[in-house]
């Protein structure tokens, strides 16, 4: 690639980097802007005008001990040491791919996630933090849309998602083996708000409300046969809440048309479906 500094402005941009791993891409950009305010030097705050990335790229790999393939790229550093100050008053990402395998299962799927749009604004390594968005879609039409507030110092994040066009396949792809049954079709619409939090002393802590969870033509069936025995054309889930600190789940309301069950005893009181 193309690497260019201006010592006077402090401002560097690459072209067409990559960084190759056994042959193929592991990281790359097609253009990178970094404008470094020089005058922050003296005020105890890096501070980043402007980043831009265009068209970034990563391949990156889930381990079977679940380790991150991308971690090796990054500096070593003390966990407990606080993070450098550091403002980012406009950060933006266009056109960004992410090839994504999963290595803990036998299935190994893999998953492409393109384009990505990130941006964020007015991002603080102290506590204040900084707002963000994202719109990412997949190879399968399935599209994410959110946008919140984030922190480094401590861990945590607040805000609002939506998630459509989420595939039974992609369940099955990346859950399927944790499934006593299989889920051949299916779509899933939803969306609703969030608190994140992770507390140095440990404990994550996780509220979600989601107003409605909209369902078409999902099906199910046992393992190792061809027939679906349970069948949901549709169905729609309203005011669903969960606390992970609580352990707690409460559904407002479901409703379901036209659902079709083939379910029986087994001999040994096993139900087929979790056969």
């Amino acid at each position: 690639g193309e690497v260019t500094f201006n010592p006077f402005t402090f401002k560097l941009t690459l072209r067409d980097a990559m960084v190759v791993e056994r042959g193929k891409p592991l990281v790359g950009v097609r253009y990178l802007l970094a404008d470094y305010q020089a005058r922050s030097l003296f005020k105890g705050m890096h501070v980043l005008r402007e980043v831009t990335l265009d068209r970034p790229y990563a391949r990156t790999i889930l381990a079977a001990d679940g380790s991150l393939n991308l971690a090796d790229l990054l500096p070593r550093t003390d966990p407990n040491a606080p993070w450098p100050k550091v403002l980012i008053e406009d950060l933006s990402i266009g056109g960004g791919r992410v090839d994504f395998t999963d290595r803990r299962t036998k299935r190994a799927p893999t998953k492409v996630f393109a384009p990505i749009a990130f941006h964020l604004r007015q991002f603080r390594t102290t506590a204040e933090g900084g707002s963000a968005q994202l719109q990412a879609r997949s190879q399968d039409g399935e599209a994410l849309s959110w946008q919140g507030q984030v922190s480094l110092a401590p861990v945590a994040s607040h805000g609002r998602f939506t998630l459509t066009g989420l595939q039974a396949k992609t369940i099955e792809d990346f859950v399927g083996e944790l499934l006593p049954f299989r889920v051949p079709a299916g779509r899933v619409d939803l969306g609703g708000d969030y608190t994140f939090s992770l507390p140095k002393q440990g404990g994550m802590q996780l509220d979600a409300r989601l107003p409605k969870i909209d369902v078409r033509d999902l099906r199910f069936r046992a393992q190792g046969v061809s027939e679906d025995w349970v069948v949901v054309p549709s169905a729609h889930v309203a005011d669903t809440r969960m606390s992970l600190a609580r352990r707690d789940l409460a559904i407002g309301a479901l409703r379901a048309d036209g659902v079709r069950i083939d379910a029986w005893r087994e001999p040994n009181g096993d139900i087929s479906l979790l056969r």
